[in-house]
């Protein structure tokens, strides 16, 4: 998909004008990794010995990696809470993702790769806005 044609003139005396920048989200815009999420979710949640599926994904998508941890924390036992804290998770969950992510090629949404070749034909500046950490965004190829 062009770039142009997203653009609508909202009126017809009105100029067409194009954005002066683009910014793209990585996660389910650019990138298909929601399965490598899973995966990674699913392996941290096996290492503390409790479940993960479909449901406590949909609940996590999209959010930043500490509400995913909250999530992932309140499905813990008392005794486990205590001994899997915020931050033994999060990097645990993040040491998961950043595996996912090396391992594999991630594939393009859909009209993704189309949609950054027409912005960089017409020399917009692009930018990536995530929520994923710095170190999972250097991750992914």
């Amino acid at each position: 998909m062009q770039l142009s044609r997203i653009i609508r003139k909202p009126n017809i005396s009105m100029p067409l004008k194009f954005p002066s920048a683009v910014l793209f989200d990585m996660d389910g815009t650019l990138l298909d990794s929601e399965p490598l999420w899973l995966i990674a979710e699913t392996k941290t949640m096996d290492a503390m010995g409790f479940g993960w599926d479909l449901a406590d994904q949909e609940h996590c998508l999209g959010g930043p990696v500490d509400r995913v941890v909250s999530h992932m924390r309140s499905k813990l036992s008392p005794d486990a809470s205590d001994r899997y804290d915020s931050d033994w998770v999060e990097a645990f969950l993040m040491a998961r993702v950043r595996e996912q992510y090396t391992a594999k090629q991630i594939p393009w949404m859909s009209g993704a790769r189309e949609l950054v070749a027409s912005a960089r034909a017409l020399q917009l500046p692009l930018a990536l806005v995530t929520n994923s950490p710095r170190a999972v965004v250097d991750g992914a190829h």
